[in-house]
């Protein structure tokens, strides 16, 4: 029998950041923020999405346990993805921000029981000043 050792959740080093191309007003949305080089003891926590105006400032969070009966963690990289879900909005332009990342979501008039038809996410990354 063992147990893991949880540290508290801490904010989570992102460097890649993808959402919708385009997300219909009122409608359920997320998007994904990934930690290329986390450990193998990394999980994702809890993603927090604070509405300013036309920016959504994204906070995920990470939680890293110690497992004492699984041995070492090799010194590889493992990417963690996390899942944030995005509050009902209105038709606009919104800026979404994580650290040094943002993107532009445009939300869209929908039709009641309709999603927006499917589309790659649009991503970008720490290293890359474009959308990818």
């Amino acid at each position: 029998w063992s147990s893991d050792v949880c540290s508290s959740d801490l904010i989570a080093p992102v460097d890649q950041l993808c959402a919708p191309a385009q997300v219909f007003a009122n409608a359920s949305a997320s998007v994904r923020l990934l930690d290329s080089c986390g450990s193998c003891f990394d999980e994702p926590a809890d993603c927090v999405v604070r509405q300013q105006g036309q920016r959504l400032i994204v906070d995920a969070r990470t939680r890293s346990c110690d497992c004492p009966s699984c041995g070492a963690c090799a010194d590889v990289c493992v990417p963690v993805e996390t899942s944030c879900r995005l509050p009902p909005l209105l038709a606009g332009s919104y800026t979404v921000v994580d650290g040094p990342l943002s993107m532009t979501l445009e939300v869209v008039p929908g039709l009641p029981g309709r999603e927006p038809p499917p589309a790659p996410d649009r991503c970008i990354a720490t290293d890359v000043a474009e959308a990818i």
